[in-house]
Parts: structure tokens; C-alpha cells; sequence
């Protein structure tokens, strides 16, 4: 057999797939199998990451979806790592899967092998610094959680001690170790006066899973329910005063929770999208910018995530700054199809806006598209650069009042 030396199209890499599955098949490898084993893997998850914006998930967070998918406990993973204590291990990423563990995981549970064999991503960012091996607890923002009531006050008296705070958050917040395996997707801003917190940041999106799971809902949802009808529903809810409350109602109404939570400190974030489990889909907004134009362009941008990649993706969280430069595929992509779901493109060139247009022309073309003069202002302002135009148009202070109760979310 031909050894496969680079990987440049799909077919090739599904070629490459193929051969791993028949080597780790094999009882026992030989050095050369175990070299062309480990350089395709390589070959594998460089050609991935290069032909696919959105990376796979680690092999951690690729297990724990799974467990969460099909209802599994720890338990469960005896028959595929040996015994609860190598289950324990492998969870926290002590210990590294052998080629058997990757087998049956894969025989068993139906976990793609390239998922498997990918490297455990490094923490370096959050490491403590005199052991390597553990999670640095105390830099997480622990007076901030405190003051905003998501942690009890009690906890000001374990505030440097990173074994009883890795305790207490573990039970406090449950999502926070899946979390911190599997990093979200971040757009975010430059300059040394935007550095993001990655506790603060870690911190953030375990709160909002908390709440995500303390918020019923009847609605079901359905990937294929976000039609372009289902799209054109929702953005003419801004056209009434009350439209944000109307778009927490419909998208409750389908499936799709919406998390309005403030940011933390040096988060610098104006929304996220995640799955809370394979088929409950999670909006957050931060709500940072108070005004009505922000809002529907977030609310769409994580929609679009949602539906976009989060369907091929589910185990990938979104954390965006939508005030950043686009920086990838996927983020110019739910740019895209944000703007695309209040008009057309087509629509947008014909109707001659431009940011020299009346107020009165502005609101014109919102009432025959049925949607808040907001949005339209918003898009000429950002494309423009010019941010002192419209202002009477964008709702200004209209957001918060509407959706914070005046509680510490």
C-alpha cells in the first residue's frame, strides 16, 4: 500500500481516515504502523484545521458531549477506559487516551476518530504558574461573582485558596471544568487596552449556563424550523416598541433560550451562542452597548451561528465582540447573514440610503420593511464610520430597561 504523504482534498483525507480505522484495529502495530499511525493524524488535523474554520473539538470535550448526547455517566465509560479511576483521569485530562481506549471509544460510542486523536487543547493561559499540571483558581474573578450575587458571600473566605475554590466553583457552577476544556470560539478586539480575561471570560459563560439550564421553555426546536420565513418573523418584531421582549417570546416559543446577562469585567463581549445539549440551542447577550441597533444585529449574529455552525458544531461556543473586525469564515459569514435577514441586499442597494439621507428617509424605508428604523441607521453609521449620524434613530438607552429587572444575572 502507497503510504499517503499529504492530505489536499477531502477525498484524500477521508482516504486517510479510512487507513487510521484499519491500524487501530490492529491488536498490535508495528514501529513503521505506529509512525504512519502518528503522522496521519497529523496529516489529518492540519488539513482540518486549514480547510475547516471552526475547530474539532478536543478529545476531552468530544467524550463529554457524547455522554451528555446520549445520557451517559461516568460510569458508563468503564467498558471503554478500564475503571472509575482511569474515567476520572481522562476527564480531567491527567491521563492521555491509549490507542485501546481510542478504539472502543470510537467502536462504541460512535466518536469520530479524528476527534480522538487530536491533542488535549493547552490551558497555558489559565495554568498556574509553580505547577503546570493544575488550573490557576484563584485569578478568577471571585469579588466581581460576588458582588453580581452569582457566587454566595461566603466565598470571600476561600478567595486565595485555589483547592477550596476549585471545590466550591466545581459544585457552584457544574459546566465550568467542560468549559475550560473546550474553549469558545472568540472574535475580539485588539490593543492592549482590550485584553480579554480568560477567567473573567470562563467565568462569564459558566453563569450563563447555569441560567440556561434554570430557564424552561415548551417551545421544541428544530434546525430546519430557521427558515427564511422563520428569519423575516422574528426581524419584524423590531418594528413594535416592545420587540425585544417579543423576540425573547418567539424564540422561546421555538426551542431557542435567550440569556440576557451582563458582562464582566475585561470580558469586552456582546453575545455568545452554544449548545446547551444537542437540541437546546443558547443565546446570550451581554446588552453592554444600551441601544436598540446593537441589539437586533447581535441577536441576529448569534442566530446565525446557531444556525450556521452550531449544527455541524454543537460542542464549539461563539463568544463575540461584533464591534471586532470580522476574523474568520464563520464570523463574515453570520455577518452576512445577519444584515441579509432584515432585507436583501438587493433591497439595500436599490433604496439609495446613504449616511446623507433624512431622518425621514430613513424611517420611510423601516416602515415599508417592517422592521425598527434602528436597524437601518445602525448599518449606515458602521459602514460609513460616521457615529454621530442618526442618533435620535438608533434607541439609544431603550434596551436595558426593557430586559434587566435591576437583578445581578
Amino acid at each position: 500500500m502507497t503510504r499517503i504523504k499529504e492530505i489536499k482534498s477531502e477525498e484524500q483525507n477521508q482516504r486517510a481516515l479510512a487507513r487510521i480505522e484499519e491500524l487501530m484495529d490492529k491488536e498490535v502495530l508495528s514501529q513503521s504502523e505506529e509512525r504512519e499511525l502518528s503522522q496521519l493524524a497529523s496529516l489529518v488535523e492540519t488539513f482540518e484545521e486549514q480547510e475547516y474554520p471552526i475547530d474539532p473539538p478536543d478529545p476531552i470535550a468530544a467524550i463529554r458531549f457524547r455522554m451528555e448526547q446520549q445520557g451517559l455517566k461516568q460510569k458508563d465509560l468503564v467498558p471503554f477506559l478500564g475503571d472509575k479511576s482511569k474515567v476520572s483521569r481522562v476527564l480531567s485530562g491527567e491521563l492521555g487516551l491509549s490507542k485501546a481506549m481510542i478504539r472502543k471509544l470510537h467502536d462504541g460510542l460512535n466518536i469520530p476518530l479524528q476527534h480522538l486523536l487530536g491533542e488535549t487543547r493547552p490551558l497555558n493561559s489559565i495554568r498556574n504558574k509553580d505547577t503546570d499540571t493544575s488550573i490557576d483558581w484563584i485569578r478568577f474573578p471571585i469579588k466581581d461573582m460576588i458582588k453580581r450575587e452569582w457566587l454566595p458571600a461566603h466565598m470571600r473566605r476561600v478567595t486565595s485558596d485555589g483547592s477550596a475554590l476549585q471545590k466550591e466553583l466545581r459544585k457552584l457552577l457544574p459546566d465550568i471544568e467542560a468549559i475550560i476544556r473546550n474553549p469558545a470560539y472568540l472574535r475580539k478586539g485588539e490593543g492592549k487596552n482590550m485584553q480579554t480575561d480568560p477567567f473573567a471570560l470562563i467565568a462569564y459563560q459558566a453563569r450563563a449556563a447555569q441560567l440556561a439550564r434554570q430557564t424552561k421553555i415548551v417551545g421544541k426546536f428544530s434546525f430546519d424550523a430557521i427558515s427564511t420565513g422563520f428569519r423575516s418573523d422574528l426581524a419584524k418584531t423590531s418594528y413594535f416598541d416592545k420587540g425585544p421582549l417579543l423576540a425573547h417570546e418567539f424564540l422561546a416559543k421555538n426551542g431557542i433560550r435567550l440569556i440576557f446577562l451582563p458582562h464582566l469585567p475585561k470580558t469586552y463581549l456582546d453575545g455568545m451562542a452554544f449548545m446547551l445539549s444537542p437540541k437546546e440551542p443558547v443565546i446570550v447577550m451581554s446588552l453592554r452597548y444600551d441601544r436598540l441597533d446593537n441589539f437586533w444585529f447581535v441577536l441576529f449574529h448569534e442566530l446565525a451561528h446557531v444556525a450556521l455552525h452550531l449544527r455541524e458544531h454543537p460542542e464549539k461556543p461563539f463568544v463575540d465582540d461584533v464591534q471586532a473586525a470580522a476574523n474568520s469564515d464563520a464570523e463574515r459569514e453570520a455577518d452576512r447573514w445577519a444584515l441579509q435577514s432584515f432585507f436583501s441586499d438587493e433591497v439595500w442597494s436599490s433604496c439609495k440610503l446613504s449616511i446623507h439621507s433624512t431622518v425621514a428617509e430613513v424611517r420611510d424605508f423601516a416602515r415599508i420593511n417592517r422592521i425598527s428604523p434602528a436597524i437601518p441607521a445602525g448599518r449606515l453609521r458602521r459602514e460609513s464610520g460616521n457615529y454621530r449620524a442618526f442618533t435620535s434613530l438608533i434607541g439609544q438607552g431603550k434596551v436595558q430597561t426593557l430586559l434587566l429587572d435591576g437583578s445581578r444575572h
